[in-house]
Protein backbone atom coordinates (compact mmCIF):
# COMPACT_ATOMS: atom_id res chain seq x y z
CA UNK A 1 0.00 0.00 0.00
CA UNK A 2 1.34 3.54 -0.96
CA UNK A 3 1.69 6.45 1.47
CA UNK A 4 -1.05 8.15 -0.52
CA UNK A 5 -3.20 5.26 -0.24
CA UNK A 6 -2.69 5.40 3.22
CA UNK A 7 -3.55 8.96 4.14
CA UNK A 8 -6.66 8.54 2.17
CA UNK A 9 -7.65 5.10 4.07
CA UNK A 10 -6.87 7.16 7.34
CA UNK A 11 -8.92 10.28 6.02
CA UNK A 12 -11.74 7.82 5.20
CA UNK A 13 -11.91 5.95 8.52
CA UNK A 14 -11.87 9.44 10.12
CA UNK A 15 -14.70 11.14 8.36
CA UNK A 16 -16.77 7.40 8.93
CA UNK A 17 -16.24 7.89 13.08
CA UNK A 18 -17.70 11.58 12.70
CA UNK A 19 -20.48 10.20 10.69
CA UNK A 20 -21.00 7.69 13.31
CA UNK A 21 -20.43 10.04 16.11
CA UNK A 22 -23.37 12.50 14.49
CA UNK A 23 -25.84 9.12 13.68
CA UNK A 24 -25.14 8.45 17.42
CA UNK A 25 -25.36 11.96 18.66
CA UNK A 26 -29.18 12.83 16.54
CA UNK A 27 -30.23 9.49 17.88
CA UNK A 28 -29.43 10.30 21.67
CA UNK A 29 -30.98 14.17 20.82
CA UNK A 30 -33.97 12.12 19.91
CA UNK A 31 -34.46 9.78 23.23
CA UNK A 32 -32.88 12.73 25.32
CA UNK A 33 -31.97 11.13 28.70
CA UNK A 34 -30.77 13.48 31.13
CA UNK A 35 -26.93 12.54 31.69
CA UNK A 36 -23.43 12.56 30.34
CA UNK A 37 -24.08 10.95 26.93
CA UNK A 38 -24.94 13.82 25.40
CA UNK A 39 -21.93 15.98 26.05
CA UNK A 40 -19.52 12.58 25.42
CA UNK A 41 -20.77 12.62 22.35
CA UNK A 42 -20.20 15.76 21.79
CA UNK A 43 -16.68 15.47 22.86
CA UNK A 44 -15.39 12.37 20.88
CA UNK A 45 -17.38 14.31 18.02
CA UNK A 46 -14.64 17.37 18.65
CA UNK A 47 -11.88 14.82 18.77
CA UNK A 48 -12.63 13.14 15.32
CA UNK A 49 -12.96 16.67 13.84
CA UNK A 50 -9.70 17.59 15.60
CA UNK A 51 -7.80 14.05 13.88
CA UNK A 52 -9.27 15.29 9.95
CA UNK A 53 -8.04 18.70 11.07
CA UNK A 54 -4.19 17.47 11.29
CA UNK A 55 -4.28 15.37 8.60
CA UNK A 56 -4.95 18.46 6.58
CA UNK A 57 -1.60 19.28 5.99
CA UNK A 58 -1.24 15.79 4.59
CA UNK A 59 -3.48 16.59 1.87
CA UNK A 60 -2.77 19.89 0.96
CA UNK A 61 -1.66 18.37 -2.19
CA UNK A 62 -5.19 16.71 -3.44
CA UNK A 63 -7.05 19.32 -5.48
CA UNK A 64 -10.87 18.79 -5.46
CA UNK A 65 -13.15 20.70 -8.68
CA UNK A 66 -15.20 22.95 -7.12
CA UNK A 67 -17.76 21.41 -9.52
CA UNK A 68 -17.81 18.65 -7.36
CA UNK A 69 -19.32 19.81 -4.53
CA UNK A 70 -22.49 20.66 -5.62
CA UNK A 71 -22.86 16.82 -6.63
CA UNK A 72 -22.10 15.49 -3.49
CA UNK A 73 -25.10 18.53 -1.78
CA UNK A 74 -27.32 16.46 -3.89
CA UNK A 75 -26.65 13.28 -3.12
CA UNK A 76 -25.59 12.02 -5.72
CA UNK A 77 -21.68 10.08 -6.51
CA UNK A 78 -18.91 12.57 -6.88
CA UNK A 79 -18.01 10.20 -9.89
CA UNK A 80 -20.57 11.47 -11.61
CA UNK A 81 -19.12 14.77 -12.23
CA UNK A 82 -15.53 12.73 -13.39
CA UNK A 83 -18.16 10.47 -16.23
CA UNK A 84 -19.33 13.93 -17.25
CA UNK A 85 -16.08 15.48 -18.27
CA UNK A 86 -14.99 12.65 -19.81
CA UNK A 87 -17.91 12.79 -21.86
CA UNK A 88 -17.60 15.92 -22.79
CA UNK A 89 -13.49 15.63 -23.32
CA UNK A 90 -14.80 12.99 -25.27
CA UNK A 91 -17.15 14.86 -27.37
CA UNK A 92 -14.77 17.74 -27.94
CA UNK A 93 -11.64 15.22 -29.16
CA UNK A 94 -14.20 14.34 -31.52
CA UNK A 95 -14.78 18.16 -33.02
CA UNK A 96 -10.87 18.35 -32.56
CA UNK A 97 -10.42 15.68 -34.98
CA UNK A 98 -13.05 16.01 -37.51
CA UNK A 99 -11.60 19.90 -37.77
CA UNK A 100 -8.04 17.76 -38.30
CA UNK A 101 -9.34 15.84 -40.55
CA UNK A 102 -10.78 18.68 -42.56
CA UNK A 103 -7.53 20.28 -42.83
CA UNK A 104 -5.41 17.42 -43.71
CA UNK A 105 -8.25 17.19 -46.17
CA UNK A 106 -7.71 20.79 -47.51
CA UNK A 107 -3.79 20.51 -47.78
CA UNK A 108 -4.38 17.55 -49.82
CA UNK A 109 -6.51 19.23 -52.27
CA UNK A 110 -4.52 22.52 -52.13
CA UNK A 111 -1.50 20.22 -52.97
CA UNK A 112 -2.85 19.08 -55.54
CA UNK A 113 -4.10 21.66 -57.07
CA UNK A 114 -0.86 23.94 -56.58
CA UNK A 115 0.63 21.15 -58.28
CA UNK A 116 -1.55 21.13 -61.30
CA UNK A 117 -1.01 25.32 -61.63
CA UNK A 118 2.44 25.43 -60.77
CA UNK A 119 4.31 22.37 -61.45
CA UNK A 120 7.77 23.40 -61.53
CA UNK A 121 7.73 25.83 -58.52
CA UNK A 122 5.73 22.60 -56.34
CA UNK A 123 8.15 20.06 -57.72
CA UNK A 124 11.32 22.51 -56.14
CA UNK A 125 9.14 23.09 -52.77
CA UNK A 126 8.70 19.14 -52.73
CA UNK A 127 12.79 18.62 -53.22
CA UNK A 128 13.28 21.18 -50.64
CA UNK A 129 10.28 19.56 -47.99
CA UNK A 130 12.14 16.25 -48.41
CA UNK A 131 15.71 17.28 -47.70
CA UNK A 132 14.21 18.64 -44.61
CA UNK A 133 11.64 15.77 -43.89
CA UNK A 134 14.84 12.92 -44.51
CA UNK A 135 16.71 14.32 -42.38
CA UNK A 136 14.12 13.63 -39.67
CA UNK A 137 12.95 10.47 -38.59
CA UNK A 138 9.65 8.98 -40.97
CA UNK A 139 10.51 11.53 -43.41
CA UNK A 140 9.53 10.98 -47.01
CA UNK A 141 12.21 9.85 -49.21
CA UNK A 142 11.30 10.39 -52.83
CA UNK A 143 9.46 13.69 -53.89
CA UNK A 144 8.04 12.72 -57.49
CA UNK A 145 6.43 9.32 -55.46
CA UNK A 146 5.49 11.10 -52.51
CA UNK A 147 3.51 13.77 -55.00
CA UNK A 148 1.56 11.03 -56.73
CA UNK A 149 -0.14 8.88 -54.68
CA UNK A 150 0.63 9.12 -50.73
CA UNK A 151 -1.49 11.78 -48.41
CA UNK A 152 0.26 14.44 -47.62
CA UNK A 153 1.35 15.16 -44.20
CA UNK A 154 -0.23 18.12 -42.01
CA UNK A 155 3.80 18.94 -41.26
CA UNK A 156 4.92 22.34 -43.11
CA UNK A 157 1.58 23.76 -43.71
CA UNK A 158 3.49 27.05 -42.81
CA UNK A 159 6.33 27.26 -45.10
CA UNK A 160 3.64 28.00 -47.91
CA UNK A 161 1.50 30.13 -45.90
CA UNK A 162 2.30 33.71 -46.02
CA UNK A 163 3.64 35.01 -42.70
CA UNK A 164 1.13 37.03 -40.77
CA UNK A 165 4.07 39.29 -39.28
Amino acid sequence: MTEKSKKFEQLEECVEGIIDHCREAGIIVCDYQPGIAISKKINDLVVKLQDVDRLQPEMNDVLVPIAVFPKIDAGQNPQIYSRECMERVIAHNEVVRGKLESIRRFRHLLMSELFKRFPCEMANYRLMRDDAESSQPGGQQNATDSLSHTPVSDAGLDSIMPSTR
